[in-house]
């Protein structure tokens, strides 16, 4: 004689319920569905915001050369873009701007004699997405007068005894701030770290504008290349304000990639086209 298990079943109260009890087996509130910057910690109290904006406040008023090192992988790379394009939009010109490619797959500072190959020597120079344990290189620099700043999110692999520059991780402190978050990625922390220079400086944020809606895409984008822990209501206000938007309105390197590309074209601008399509490609790339 069989024995007939019959499946439990679910009883649906209604879509709203389903999608609480879906959330719920996830670890996730229903805030999470429209997590907002609004509600994100402002990065003025970050654990040494107050050196990196005194840097960036030298670097808009100065007349000097500023690198910009590029990571290596599509959170680098939307770091990298944050940086620049808010730097330029800050007034620095153009010509005394540079961003440093590394040759291969290789992260944070490059040797002082690599990096003058690829632009005068500079006085500033901003190390996204990598750098916490590169003292070494933190020193060179120093050497030789270059100023440079930290903006990273991954845990140092040394012991860290003192910063040597200015240094926005999370994992950089003994005891970081309750405004800073472990599940950021570099181009997060980028983001947050220029909309604290501009509040600091009196600017006022709308999310919508030009320049705003370009730096949260790509924070977005790079928040999704670099598979970051998207259950964090503060990671996913990124993913919503970045990437809800129809493509039209994104990014001229996001248009001319669903253009391009066949397998997205008509579909609107998500993660999965991100995680799938656009992440892989500038990774592919490098």
């Amino acid at each position: 004689m069989k024995l007939r298990i019959e499946p439990p079943k679910m009883v649906v109260e209604s879509a709203e319920s389903l999608v609480r009890d879906l959330l719920k087996l996830r670890g996730l509130d229903e805030d999470w569905l429209v997590a907002d910057l609004k509600d994100f910690p402002d990065y003025r109290e970050a654990n040494g915001f107050k050196e990196v904006k005194e840097f960036f406040d030298k670097v808009i008023m100065s007349k000097e050369i500023v690198g910009i090192i590029a990571d290596s992988d599509a959170d680098g790379m939307s770091s990298a873009t944050i940086l620049y394009s808010w730097l330029v939009a800050r007034g620095v010109d153009k010509e005394r701007l540079y961003v440093f490619q590394h040759q291969g797959k290789q992260h944070g500072y490059p040797p002082v004699d690599a990096l003058l190959k690829q632009m005068p020597k500079p006085k500033y120079v901003i190390v996204p997405d990598a750098g916490t344990s590169d003292q070494d290189r933190q020193r060179e620099y120093i050497q030789v007068g270059i100023e440079s700043i930290v903006l990273d999110h991954h845990e140092p692999s040394i012991e860290l005894e003192e910063l040597l520059v200015p240094t926005i991780n999370y994992f950089a402190y003994k005891d970081p701030s309750p405004v800073e978050n472990p599940d950021l990625s570099g181009s997060s922390i980028c983001f947050k770290t220029v909309e604290a220079v501009d509040l600091s400086n009196g600017v006022e944020i709308d999310y919508e504008d030009e320049l705003y809606a370009k730096l949260l895409t790509f924070a977005a984008l790079g928040t999704v290349g670099d598979v970051m822990h998207l259950g964090d209501n503060n990671t996913k206000a990124v993913i919503n304000a970045g990437l809800n938007k129809p493509i039209e309105e994104a990014p001229d390197f996001i248009r001319a990639f669903y253009k391009a590309d066949r397998r997205i074209q008509g579909k609107p601008l998500s993660p999965f086209a991100v995680g799938w399509y656009i992440a892989p490609f500038i990774n592919a790339i490098i």
